[in-house]
C-alpha cells in the first residue's frame, strides 16, 4: 500500500468499528468492491474508497454516528456542514489534507476522506433518463457556485455570464440542494426493483436489483475483514463486465487534487 492508501484504510476501519457498534449495515461499492473482490485489497493505483448504505439505515448513521467517531474524524454531510453541497457523506480526517481541484475555494473541511453513499430506489429506463439529466444540470450549478479557477482568459472572462445564468435559473443554492434531494429519494416508497448510488451519472448503466443491498459478507481486505454484498459477483459484472481482467494503463484512473499533504491538517493551508 502507498502512503495514502495507508490513511484510507484508517479512515475506514473507524467507519468500520462505528457501524459495528451502532448495528448498521455498509457495503464496499465501485473501486473498492472491485479491490476487495480481485485484489483482496485496494486496487494497486486506487486512491479513494467508497461504500454504500441503504436509505433507511444511512439516515440513521447521519443521525447517530458523528458522536461515536474519534474526534479527529469528521462527518460531512450538508446537514453536519452547511457549505458542502453533495448529496452524500465523506468521512474526513481532520489531521489531512485533500484538497480537490473543483472545490478548492469552498470553506469546508478538506481532509483526506472516504464516500458514503445512500442507496435509492429507481423508477423505469426512461423516466430514470429524464431525472438524470435534471440532477446533472443540478449538479452543475454547485460546481459552478464553486468559483472554480478558468485555466483560460475566455473561460474567466465567460465565468461570471455561466454563473449568472444559474444563479437565474436557480436562485436559491439551499433550495437547489433540496431539489436534488427530492429528486434522489423520489421513488423510495415505491415499490421499484432497482436501486442505485445518488451519485451516479449513468443511472441507466449502473441499475441493481434492489436484492443485492439486502445481505452482506466479509470478505479479505489488506488483512482486514471488510463488509461487501452477498451476491458481489454478479453487482461486479453489472458495473465492470469481465472484471477479473486488468484495464489497459492508460485507463487507470486516479483522483489529482489541488493540494495533498496528509502531515498537515487542511487548516494549516486554508489561514494562508
Amino acid at each position: 500500500m502507498n502512503e495514502t492508501q495507508v490513511k484510507l484504510l484508517e479512515i475506514w476501519k473507524e467507519f468500520d468499528r462505528v457501524c459495528e457498534k451502532l448495528n448498521i449495515k455498509y457495503f464496499a461499492m465501485g473501486g473498492t468492491l472491485l479491490g476487495a473482490m480481485r485484489h483482496q485489497g485496494f486496487i494497486p493505483w486506487d486512491d479513494d474508497m467508497d461504500f454504500g448504505i441503504l436509505r433507511d439505515e444511512y439516515e440513521k448513521f447521519l443521525k447517530e454516528a458523528p458522536k461515536e467517531f474519534d474526534r479527529k474524524y469528521f462527518v460531512q454531510e450538508h446537514r453536519t456542514e452547511k457549505t458542502y453541497f453533495y448529496p452524500f457523506i465523506k468521512i474526513r480526517d481532520s489531521e489531512t489534507t485533500a484538497i480537490e481541484w473543483d472545490n478548492q475555494n469552498v470553506k469546508i473541511n478538506h481532509g483526506l476522506w472516504i464516500d458514503v453513499f445512500p442507496i435509492d430506489k429507481l423508477p423505469d429506463i426512461e423516466q430514470t433518463k429524464k431525472n438524470d439529466k435534471e440532477f446533472r444540470d443540478r449538479m452543475t450549478r454547485f460546481a459552478l457556485s464553486y468559483n472554480v479557477p478558468g485555466k483560460t482568459l475566455t473561460r474567466k472572462l465567460l465565468k461570471p455570464f455561466k454563473h449568472l445564468l444559474y444563479f437565474l435559473k436557480y436562485p436559491s443554492l439551499e433550495k437547489n440542494y433540496k431539489k436534488v434531494d427530492e429528486l434522489i429519494q423520489k421513488y423510495n416508497s415505491g415499490n421499484y426493483e432497482y436501486a442505485t448510488f445518488v451519485w451516479y451519472m449513468n443511472k441507466v448503466k449502473y441499475r441493481y436489483p434492489v436484492n443485492m443491498f439486502e445481505r452482506t459478507k466479509r470478505v479479505e481486505f489488506e488483512g482486514c475483514m471488510m463488509s461487501v454484498p452477498y451476491l458481489a459477483v454478479e453487482m461486479l459484472e453489472i458495473s465492470f463486465g469481465d472484471w477479473k481482467k486488468l484495464p489497459p494503463e492508460s485507463e487507470r484512473y486516479t483522483h489529482p487534487l489541488y493540494k495533498l499533504d496528509l502531515n498537515k491538517s487542511y487548516k494549516e493551508y486554508i489561514k494562508k
